[in-house]
């Protein structure tokens, strides 16, 4: 027994704690109503079973009781979603803004800016809207918020006029940008602007890859008639060779279109000078069944790149600049239609000994690789067909007197004159020529092909053969 009532003596204690545990922990929840939290949790339920006056007053108290509380921001949201509940948009929107601007964590602020927008969208003024939410950042919002931003960027961007959906995006770079630029490509569509519903949609595959995954391109039914593509810098670097270009294009077609009744359009895409661009822009010419052929791009590296799409889908594409050999391996869809420095040397080689017979011809040239490998091309292909070069003299680049290679030259007695040059050379050449004496046939390459050669050569270019791009009787 002795032992028992020692036992019993130390469990006594143990079990009085633990019974006090248990009391405690079956009681009642303590009842916090009286502070910031319990008076917030009611002031959230009366709203959320629709008794907004009395909400309204709860979310007052608070923050006339606590005006210097963490947690001020969020009341001042549960005032504004009250009073919105309530069909008080101005009031709402003036809370809203109280707590953006008392907001001390970004999920906060986020919120309150998202809910002023909403309350813009819902009293119409969808350009102030437009314009609240290039201000809003995804970052300070959960995937739920994300969401609803997304969705009223679509309704907003449909409302308001494409001026202000164009200008909105000329200072801004961020998340709302996918859904102007989506809004312009349907809208480009749906007028049938096929020209500026493929930059549209070139520019989010550039901006935003993964976009096509959620929001698809739009039917783009394009012209009536099918179309031909013309792919090249109308603005900004290279432009000068584009609008060259679209140019000549612009005059072929309109010719064409005299002729046949079923002649292709054509559709001009600037590709705005910037490294990249024309790959986006052939994807989404490729995307359009209409679309039977692509003219460009300018570059030969561009052309590269535009010419492996252009064998995986079967779209034919001609450059008319780039100069690449390793374009001519890609397939039977991608082209080139300047030629080889050897094939214009050969070809205007053939024309001076065959076609106008000439037997004793000079070369003069610039030290310069293209320049070099014409010259040897043309003396080549003259020898073969039995002509003699009888002199070939060369200059460095940059010379403007060329008495001692002419004189050398004219001491041979030639017929002809070859010379690979460039415009600028040519018509410092030519003048040269005739002032020391050497009057003979002048034959160049595509280097000559400009309109100041005509112009500032005068009557010392008069005559003069050279190569262009193409001709349907060469058999280069």
């Amino acid at each position: 027994m002795r032992h028992s009532g020692e036992a019993l003596t130390t469990l006594l204690p143990l079990l009085l704690s633990a019974l006090t545990i248990t009391v405690i922990g079956c009681g009642p929840d303590v009842d916090d109503s009286g502070t910031p939290e319990g008076m917030a949790r009611v002031a959230e339920e009366l709203l959320e079973s629709g008794r907004y006056e009395e909400a309204l007053e709860a979310w007052r108290g608070l923050l006339e009781r606590f005006p210097e509380h963490r947690d001020t921001a969020e009341w001042h949201l549960g005032e504004s979603r009250t009073l919105l509940a309530m069909g008080m948009a101005d009031q709402a929107f003036q809370s809203a803004a109280r707590a953006e601007q008392s907001a001390r964590f970004p999920s906060t602020l986020g919120r309150a800016r998202l809910l002023q927008i909403e309350i813009l969208v819902a009293q119409g003024r969808n350009e102030e809207a437009l314009g609240a939410l290039t201000g809003l950042s995804m970052e300070n919002l959960d995937t739920t918020d994300g969401a609803r931003a997304e969705s009223i960027a679509i309704a907003v961007t449909a409302e308001v006029g494409t001026g202000l959906l164009t200008r909105a995006r000329q200072d801004y770079s961020g998340w709302l940008d996918l859904f102007m630029l989506l809004e312009l490509e349907h809208r480009s569509a749906a007028a049938g602007d096929i020209e500026h519903a493929l930059l549209y949609g070139a520019e989010i595959d550039r901006l935003f890859p993964d976009a096509r995954d959620d929001y698809p391109r739009p039917d783009i039914s394009g012209p009536e008639k099918p179309f031909v593509a013309l792919l090249m810098p109308l603005t900004g670097e290279g432009s000068v060779w584009g609008q060259e270009v679209a140019r000549g294009a612009e005059l072929a077609f309109a010719r064409f279109a005299d002729l046949y009744a079923d002649a292709p359009e054509l559709v001009q895409l600037d590709t705005g000078g910037a490294t990249g661009s024309e790959a986006d822009l052939f994807s989404s010419v490729v995307a359009n069944p209409s679309c039977v052929a692509v003219i460009g791009p300018l570059t030969s590296a561009a052309t590269l790149v535009v010419g492996r799409i252009a064998h995986e889908n079967g779209l034919p594409v001609l450059t008319p600049t780039a100069t690449s050999q390793d374009i001519d391996e890609m397939g039977g869809f991608v082209h080139r239609l300047v030629p080889a420095c050897g094939d214009e040397a050969a070809a205007v080689a053939e024309y001076a000994v065959r076609q106008d017979g000439r037997s004793r011809i000079a070369i003069l040239h610039p030290y310069n690789a293209e320049a070099v490998a014409e010259a040897g091309q043309f003396q080549r292909t003259a020898e073969r067909m039995g002509a003699t070069i009888v002199a070939v003299e060369g200059y460095e680049v940059g010379d403007t007197d060329f008495r001692d290679q002419i004189r050398t030259i004219k001491s041979y007695s030639p017929d002809a004159v070859f010379l690979p040059v460039s415009a600028w050379d040519a018509i410092q050449i030519a003048p040269q020529l005739r002032f020391y004496s050497l009057e003979v046939a002048i034959y160049g390459t595509s280097g000559w092909d400009n309109e100041m050669v005509p112009r500032l050569g005068e009557e010392y270019v008069e005559g003069a053969v050279f190569t262009v791009s193409f001709g349907g009787s060469s058999v280069y």
